[in-house]
């Protein structure tokens, strides 16, 4: 699940305007383990990056956002206000094995492979949190996304990556079987939120 900020969290603040006697609870896990709850039928939506691979669900793109480098506030770097990849070709990227760890190994690996370099990659068994700790104690640096970064933590510079032509897309999946209107209630506020976005 995308962090709690951004879109995301916007959305919530307003539906919970909107409809204050529906009661949600938020669960975060890997994008697999939720769209598991979602089919039996113990979560009515995930909200999950990229275009989910489940034909036996519905999913609609509700927003994207940009890719950001997450690198230690004392790196020599961060008094740039922006970054390219060509910037980041020497350095120890680190990733998660859950989450989104998979999408961003593969981004890392193409641009860097783009730049006729070959990417030194770190796999870790641990949460965003943990992951970006470890980035502010100079174990190497990551990339997340523009929500992210816009939740201060302390010992980090977030800087987009000027040359970065993809965003990273959210999508919300809900099963077919799910009839329930809190659900349709909440989707139909995505889709205002992001027409109003687009405009």
């Amino acid at each position: 699940m995308p962090p709690l900020a951004g879109f995301l969290a916007d959305m919530l603040t307003r539906h919970r305007e909107q409809h204050p006697c529906i009661r949600v609870e938020v669960t975060e896990g890997r994008s697999a383990d939720v769209m598991r709850l979602v089919r039996q039928g113990q979560l009515d939506i995930a909200f999950v990056i990229g275009a989910p691979k489940a034909e036996d669900c519905h999913s609609r793109l509700l927003w994207s956002e940009a890719l950001i480098a997450v690198i230690p506030a004392d790196h020599p770097l961060a008094d740039r206000p922006a970054l390219t990849w060509a910037d980041l070709t020497a350095a120890t990227f680190l990733v998660r094995c859950g989450g989104t760890g998979p999408q961003a190994h593969d981004h890392v690996t193409r641009r860097i492979a783009e730049l006729g370099h070959h990417p030194r990659i770190l796999h870790w068994k641990v949460g965003r949190e943990t992951l970006f700790h470890m980035v502010a104690q100079g174990w190497g640096v990551t990339i997340t996304t523009e929500s992210t970064a816009s939740v201060p933590v302390s010992g980090l510079a977030f800087r987009p990556i000027a040359d970065e032509p993809e965003q990273a897309d959210f999508h919300a999946v809900w099963s077919p079987y799910n009839r329930s209107q809190a659900v349709r209630d909440l989707l139909d506020l995505a889709a205002r939120m992001k027409r109003e976005s687009d405009r």
